[in-house]
């Protein structure tokens, strides 16, 4: 397991789940010898939740046993959910901790720590695979992403502490220092302890006073800086020329027919290529396009994985260099009355708000949604297009080709 601060609370990642029925009672003694069957590192700590129980070894860390499985505390908008965040340890490692919950319940590896981007991507590829489409999924890159995600829905309950497994003998020897330091004391006198009393209060003091200036340090930088605690979507997305490339390339390569059947629409969302074919006159069913399936007796569709290549850093990282939203406005109607397209569903949104440490912060951007349909071929296929998106903070999403072109995808902006 790994032990992670968040909301000056602990919280355990990386424990193994497992379900019982909802008619069987809580029997310690046998969920004490679930744990001694399991494979690896013994665990010594386990936590229960609803219908679950979950295992973990603490490694010999005390803060355990304070601590809220970070699985079970996270209030999650929908029974079905995938995660990756970036995360650190109350030892300032780093890791990626992976969590899927399916039907309410946390998946048994669904609670995992990674090491690296590539294995969480391999176990979230698993978790695919196993369990088919989440409804929710969330990605966070970096650890403050991660905190900006996670705290507002974090809901820590006494109750839902961890536990030992096998009860906690190191508690009974502290509890004997305990008694013999307490009588020490008491024999000291009136004297000493007077003495000491003054010098708790006068460290309590300094304690209080040094809290409350960090308080307001900290307060100070969440509204100097509330951009470190907001996701920038448009910094991770590939550069809109890179992704136009690909989807082009993979688009214009499909034949316009295979066995008879025609290729009517055709899609790209930079990870994914789908096709779609209308049987015609002539058109043999056990012959369909490659990697075809029928969706219907006159349609048959393909889903090919995209090899994308590298990521490419993008020049527009910083939020700093986004533009005001009335400047990206004004960038998309000339640049839809320069090419003779048509811009649907454009608009931006509210900026998005966060509470962090009791503090509501406001992200210092807008995100604005666009739509181009009836882009002319020669503006599509040359290059000119891509040239003519590149504005900071631009995301595209999918190109699809049917009845012409269309591209879609995100803006980030500031306000004004």
């Amino acid at each position: 397991m790994r032990l992670v601060k968040l909301n000056a609370r602990h919280w355990a990642a990386g424990l193994q789940w497992f379900q019982v029925s909802a008619k069987s009672k809580r029997d310690m003694n046998a969920v004490r010898s679930e744990g001694m069957k399991l494979k690896g590192e013994p665990p010594d700590m386990v936590a229960f939740r609803p219908r679950q129980y979950g295992f973990g070894a603490s490694g010999g860390l005390a803060g355990y046993t304070t601590a809220n499985p970070l699985a079970g505390g996270i209030g999650l908008p929908s029974s079905s959910f995938l995660g990756v965040f970036r995360l650190e340890d109350v030892h300032g490692e780093s890791f990626w901790w992976v969590c899927a919950v399916r039907q309410g319940l946390i998946s048994g590896q669904g609670d995992m720590v990674c090491a690296s981007k590539e294995e969480a991507d391999a176990q979230v590829a698993e978790l695919t695979d196993l369990l088919g489409h989440f409804d929710d999924q969330a990605f966070c890159a970096t650890w403050e992403e991660s905190r900006a995600w996670l705290i507002p829905l974090l809901n820590y309950r006494r109750q839902a502490r961890l536990r030992p497994l096998l009860g906690d003998a190191g508690f009974r020897r502290r509890l004997f220092a305990l008694g013999a330091a307490i009588s020490l004391v008491l024999v000291c006198g009136i004297g000493l302890r007077t003495y000491w009393n003054h010098q708790a209060e006068q460290q309590a003091l300094q304690i209080s006073r040094q809290q409350i200036e960090e308080r307001a340090q900290r307060q100070a930088d969440l509204l100097a800086h509330p951009e470190r605690h907001f996701p920038m979507p448009w910094a991770t997305a590939r550069p809109v020329g890179a992704a136009a490339r690909v989807c082009l390339e993979s688009m214009l390569s499909l034949p316009l027919s295979a066995g008879g059947w025609q290729l009517t629409k055709a899609q790209c969302d930079g990870r994914t290529l789908t096709a779609f074919w209308d049987f015609s006159p002539g058109a043999d069913y056990r012959l369909l396009p490659p990697g075809a399936v029928l969706e219907t007796s006159t349609r048959a569709r393909t889903s090919v994985r995209l090899d994308s290549g590298p990521d490419e850093r993008r020049p527009d990282g910083d939020f700093r260099s986004l533009a005001c939203k009335t400047d990206v406005s004004r960038h998309f109607y000339q640049l839809t009355a320069n090419m003779g397209a048509h811009l649907s569903r454009f608009d931006f949104e509210k900026p998005a708000t966060a509470v962090v440490d009791k503090v509501e912060i406001v992200a210092p951007w807008v995100r604005g949604s666009w739509e181009l349909s009836a882009v002319p071929d020669a503006l599509a296929l040359d290059g000119s297009l891509a040239a003519a998106l590149d504005i900071p903070g631009l995301v595209l999403s999918g190109m699809e080709y049917g009845n012409g072109w269309t591209l879609k995808g995100e803006v980030y902006a500031t306000p004004e």
